[in-house]
């Protein structure tokens, strides 16, 4: 079993490395499994096997944050080699990410987890899934479409620094719902609203990445919070880090007994 999130972290990876071949790879066998949708150019989500050990798409759903980071690759590898098929492609994503897989809720832009959820009253979004670097890079590529890109990093911004506020820890939840006027509202139980997880962790990761490749204030403020979270779990502990926890609720408390820092 695979992920499009998995696919389009290993082209990353690869444009990284400076390896052509193995990106071009990578980059054919998800087109091939993954990118048939007919609504749209976005990928699928998961590629598997059914109750029969046939190898087929195990959901055929769309996952937004696998297609900014798959986007984004082409984007970097585009970058590394020169070759215009990958922005090309890249446009292709971009165009359908912000048709299909964003909202403008109150003049709000939300990226939404996968497609289905369109028109809807309220949404479940993972705030994980936005990437601020990423969508400066489609601004700057697909300027056509500049505006909405730069207008969603600053709303994007906006989303994690007023999660963070409503927390006494500045801790971002896994999964918020947000209703159609753009504001988070009481989620459903066990949905992910009270935990900052294994999604939510992907967060500094992001705008590390943000900050580094864009010197975004933004983004060290937003990480400066996070850091003093962590910070503080490794003076409770005196600087063990095998207490810094891998479930936290959004105040702070341990939800588990291990770690997976």
């Amino acid at each position: 079993t695979t992920t499009s999130s998995n696919q389009a972290i290993t082209m990353q990876m690869a444009a990284a490395e400076d390896d052509q071949a193995a990106f071009d790879g990578v980059w054919q066998w998800t087109k091939d499994h993954f990118q048939n949708r007919v609504q749209d150019k976005l990928l699928s989500s998961e590629w598997g096997v059914d109750d029969k050990n046939k190898e087929i798409l195990t959901d055929t759903n769309t996952t937004s944050y696998a297609n900014v980071q798959a986007a984004l690759g082409l984007i970097e590898a585009y970058e590394k080699w020169g070759d215009k098929k990958y922005l090309s492609q890249a446009k292709i994503l971009i165009s359908d990410i912000q048709i299909h897989e964003t909202r403008t809720l109150n003049n709000r832009i939300v990226l939404l987890p996968f497609t289905t959820q369109l028109n809807a009253p309220s949404y479940a979004v993972n705030p994980s899934y936005g990437d601020p670097y990423a969508y400066k890079q489609f601004a700057k590529y697909y300027p056509k479409n500049a505006k909405f890109w730069n207008q969603a990093i600053k709303d994007y911004y906006k989303f994690i620094t007023e999660l963070q506020a409503s927390s006494k820890e500045n801790l971002v939840p896994d999964w918020v719902t947000i209703n159609s006027a753009g504001r988070v509202i009481q989620s459903p139980p066990n949905t992910g609203a009270e935990s900052f997880g294994y999604e939510a962790y992907r967060i500094p990761q992001i705008l590390s990445r943000a900050y580094q490749n864009s010197n975004d204030e933004q983004a060290f403020t937003i990480l400066t919070k996070f850091s003093e979270f962590y910070q503080k779990q490794l003076q409770l502990s005196k600087g063990n880090s095998d207490t810094v926890y891998a479930v936290y609720s959004i105040n702070g408390k341990p939800l588990v007994d291990f770690e997976d820092v």
